[in-house]
């Protein structure tokens, strides 16, 4: 009966000690990367004087150990892109002044005072160094943010994307005659203003017999007309057209309807109209070497039609780079018969003010169509060029693979870090040290470290938490069932009780 009595006790305190952890993980079920934990239990055994198996009797149960749930816990979006979750194996290590490193999956992380990835414990976070120069990653250390800044960088490409304006009207001369259908229209050969510097005159030659000819000298026709026996003038607009066709390039005639009526002298008149595309300029902000603005003026002047001579200049100091453009006939760039030929221009700029190097800009042009000559109008649709000023930090992210990246003031996106995880050969060895960390142990056996994605590591969430992994459904139920064996246990206790008063009344 003594023996019943002391197995129903230790029923109470196992399934008390089974409570407790089933108070603690329904506690935890708002803890950031909380693992449950599960009671597990041993039976004990009595052993007999007779060694025979058969006549063990069990004394009760005992806490044989606990075990925790690695189980991955959801993930909850945050609006902090410093909040980081683990997506599989892997724990974030933090280290403490003295370099004491602990690990955890709780990564609610902010920037500190001084700069210093840390949790609320103001334990750091623990990752790789980038070196800047080679992107190569250095040693484990605190990732620290304090001195991050953006070292300025001189231009050395530059691109625009513009057109052109391939509008052009060519000048004309309507020539007039009191006759029907001897009018004389005449068109400039080449579009453009040049034509505005063709004249023409048609000439009586007072003479009988006199034949049709055309005088070219420079940019004046002189159309001699022919005449009768009389001295009466006899050519038609159809002839007039057709003879200063074929004595000329610099125009072309067009005759009214049949071009049967005789035409009239008419005295010097110069053709008017050609117009040439405006001038076009655009603008472009470049950087030096220690990140001044350096401002450009590229200037465009219409040559020919389908050729535009350019210019470079700039108020910040001497540039006398120049150019011509040349264009095919559908308004396609010809690097072939542009200057320089089929090479990018270089744009050298000297005696800047701040005493700064030289710069040296190459011009890309090539292997793209970022120049046409269209009709519609000069235009500029895209400038670029990859200089940029000093910067100071704005912001960090985090990406997938851990990279910790620092976005600054002068645009620039640039790697700083990347986060170091630890894995262990037995999670269940881990030293639970509260605050939602764990320290390396004998049975866990040594960290393995690596970076997100590297291995057996998981790849980081950014922006989100990883929850408990506590289950309430299934807490509840062990808690109820608990609660029926801690009750049976004490009935063994009370019923083991009112046997010994029965064995004790016997001797009344």
């Amino acid at each position: 009966m003594i023996g019943s009595l002391y197995s129903g006790i230790s029923g109470l305190n196992a399934n008390a000690t089974a409570l407790s952890v089933i108070g603690d993980n329904i506690a935890n079920v708002n803890t950031t990367a909380f693992k449950s934990n599960t009671m597990l239990f041993s039976n004990v055994l009595s052993q007999s004087l007779t060694g025979s198996s058969g006549s063990n009797i069990g004394r009760g149960v005992q806490v044989w150990g606990m075990n925790a749930v690695w189980s991955q816990g959801i993930t909850e979006n945050t609006n902090n892109s410093t909040d980081l979750a683990i997506n599989g194996k892997g724990f974030f290590i933090v280290a403490d002044e003295d370099q004491e490193t602990s690990f955890t999956r709780a990564g609610a992380f902010s920037f500190d005072k001084d700069g210093n990835l840390a949790n609320s414990d103001d334990l750091i976070v623990q990752g790789y160094a980038i070196d800047q120069t080679t992107g190569s990653l250095g040693a484990i250390g605190d990732i620290n943010v304090a001195s991050s800044s953006s070292p300025p960088s001189a231009t050395t490409q530059m691109d625009i994307i513009l057109n052109l304006d391939a509008d052009i009207d060519e000048s004309r001369l309507i020539v007039n005659s009191s006759n029907a259908n001897s009018d004389v229209t005449l068109y400039a050969s080449a579009a453009g203003s040049a034509g505005d510097d063709i004249s023409i005159a048609f000439v009586d030659p007072a003479a009988n017999n006199a034949a049709l000819s055309v005088n070219v000298v420079g940019n004046a026709v002189t159309v001699n007309l022919a005449t009768d026996a009389t001295g009466t003038i006899t050519s038609t607009s159809l002839q007039v057209s057709n003879a200063i066709n074929a004595a000329t390039n610099l125009v072309v005639a067009d005759y009214q309807g049949a071009g049967t009526g005789i035409v009239e002298a008419q005295a010097l008149a110069s053709l008017a109209g050609g117009t040439d595309p405006d001038d076009y300029s655009t603008t472009l902000t470049v950087f030096d070497s220690v990140g001044s603005a350096i401002n450009l003026t590229a200037n465009f002047e219409f040559y020919q039609p389908g050729s535009w001579d350019w210019n470079i200049n700039t108020s910040d100091g001497i540039c006398t780079s120049s150019g011509r453009l040349a264009f095919d006939a559908a308004g396609i760039f010809d690097p072939i018969n542009s200057n320089p030929s089929n090479a990018d221009p270089i744009i050298q700029i000297t005696n800047l003010p701040n005493g700064s190097n030289d710069l040296i800009i190459q011009w890309q042009m090539l292997n793209n169509s970022s120049l046409t000559n269209f009709g519609g109008g000069s235009t500029t649709t895209f400038q670029g060029q990859d200089g940029y000023a000093s910067g100071t930090l704005q912001s960090v992210s985090v990406e997938e693979d851990g990279m910790v990246t620092g976005a600054y003031s002068n645009g620039q996106l640039t790697s700083l870090y990347q986060l170091a995880l630890a894995d262990f050969p037995s999670y269940w060895g881990l030293n639970a040290i509260g605050d939602n960390r764990y320290q390396e142990s004998r049975a866990s056996g040594q960290a393995i470290i690596g970076v997100p994605g590297s291995a057996s590591l998981g790849l980081i969430n950014p922006s989100a938490l990883e929850m408990s992994n506590v289950d309430l459904a299934t807490e509840f139920v062990k808690m109820i069932t608990t609660q029926r064996a801690f009750q049976s246990n004490s009935r063994v206790i009370t019923t083991s009780d009112e046997i010994l008063q029965e064995l004790m009344s016997l001797k009344r």
